[in-house]
């Protein structure tokens, strides 16, 4: 299929936005976590190097549309590679990611500390994404360049595709800066759905031409191209800076900032060191071969990967609904008006708990507080008949991606 300047064709009934929806996210394994990592920094230290303009799915080469643009692509991936050379590993499985958006449901009032991060840079993989950034149709396609308009018809497709947020990066940032973190979200590197299209359908002109392209061209351009090279399975999509010291900011249309509450979460969850830690960290270490070729390509951290994944004893699938322990937080008196009477046996949490760390100068206002993640337990007296409460989990991506920092 070549690009044609007529007898194209504009879709009669214009179709929703669910044609051009990608397939779920599968996360790849925790043993490949150390090769993806590795072609990632591949990836980045090549832009940096070359100035290689790259669309979103870094599958199609990019026309660079001024200089400057050029110059910040180079200064993102440089940053990037040096993150990903310098990054502890740990992959997070679905439970501890559903866990770490219940728990961070509710915005953190602690100031964000340094002390919660797993490390000083690293790179976490999640079997399911923390949440996603809403796309209109014309914008969902990733055309290759920023010379390419869309179809006016495009806009006038209703819905969005969602962009899931399946990974992050994080570093702190140098001096003068040290007080704060940078952080990189990433996306699933998947191609426009061109075929849930007609090929003669026209999609896109090129603006230096005035040339029209079909949905057929692109279709077959990236399947081409997807021969020719094996893309990246992720790509930094969204970045965000987080200042230590001072609260985490609210997700209200900035979509960025509910990721950021999430993940601030999940490292809460991982500092929660006590007698009963909320979640279990198995490590396991790559091959010899593995470091060698880490070593080869500039990487110098380890490549041991963190597998993260929620404690037995919390995991909702093991969780009987009579443990047989009173460990329910009830008051038997009918007059208490601090505690309810309860009547039930339900399951609670996990959610935030403000606690005093020194409670010794509490009454004179010299104390430190701290939130301490409590997982989820059963409440009400023991013997009491079982209520089950279902709860529906929803993100709360904003509705358009200009609110957020987009990064190729």
């Amino acid at each position: 299929m070549h690009p044609a300047t007529d007898g194209l064709t504009i879709p009669d009934p214009i179709p929703d936005a669910s044609i051009f929806q990608p397939a779920p996210w599968v996360a790849p394994s925790s043993e490949q976590l150390p090769f993806l990592r590795r072609r990632l920094h591949e990836h980045y230290t090549t832009i940096a190097a070359e100035g290689a303009q790259q669309g979103r799915t870094g599958q199609v080469a990019r026309a660079a549309a001024v200089e400057s643009e050029d110059r910040e692509v180079r200064r993102y991936a440089r940053d990037e590679a040096g993150r990903l050379k310098n990054a502890s590993l740990t992959w997070v499985d679905h439970e501890a990611i559903e866990m770490a958006v219940t728990y961070s449901s509710t915005p953190s009032t602690e100031p964000a500390s340094p002390d919660r991060m797993p490390s000083m840079t690293g790179f976490m993989l999640f079997e399911s994404c923390i949440g996603g950034a809403l796309y209109d149709a014309a914008r969902a396609q990733d055309l290759p360049g920023s010379g390419w308009t869309p179809a006016p018809w495009l806009y006038d497709v209703s819905g969005y595709v969602e962009a899931p947020i399946v990974a992050i990066s994080w570093s702190r940032l140098p001096p003068p800066h040290e007080d704060r973190v940078q952080l990189s979200f990433y996306t699933p590197n998947r191609p426009p759905h061109w075929d849930g299209l007609p090929p003669d359908t026209f999609v896109a002109q090129w603006a230096a031409t005035k040339t029209r392209y079909s949905a057929g061209y692109f279709a077959d351009h990236v399947r081409t191209v997807s021969a020719r090279m094996s893309p990246m399975p992720v790509l930094a999509t969204f970045t965000a800076t987080l200042q230590f010291g001072e609260l985490l900011p609210e997700p209200d249309a900035n979509h960025c900032a509910g990721w950021v509450q999430t993940v601030y979460g999940l490292w809460q969850l991982l500092d929660h060191k006590v007698k009963k830690p909320l979640t279990h960290t198995d490590v396991i270490a790559a091959p010899r071969s593995v470091t060698r070729g880490d070593a080869r390509a500039g990487i110098i951290a380890t490549i041991d990967v963190n597998i993260v994944r929620v404690h037995p004893r919390f995991r909702t699938k093991d969780l009987p609904p009579d443990d047989g322990e009173d460990n329910a937080d009830h008051d038997t008196s009918d007059n208490s008006r601090r505690s309810p009477h309860y009547r039930h046996r339900y399951w609670r949490g996990p959610y935030r708990a403000n606690m005093c760390m020194n409670t010794w100068g509490h009454s004179e206002g010299n104390c430190e507080h701290k939130e301490v993640p409590v997982g989820r337990h059963l409440r009400g007296p023991v013997g009491a008949p079982f209520r089950e409460r279902v709860t529906e989990l929803r993100g709360s991506p904003a509705r358009n991606s200009g609110t957020g920092q987009p990064k190729p």
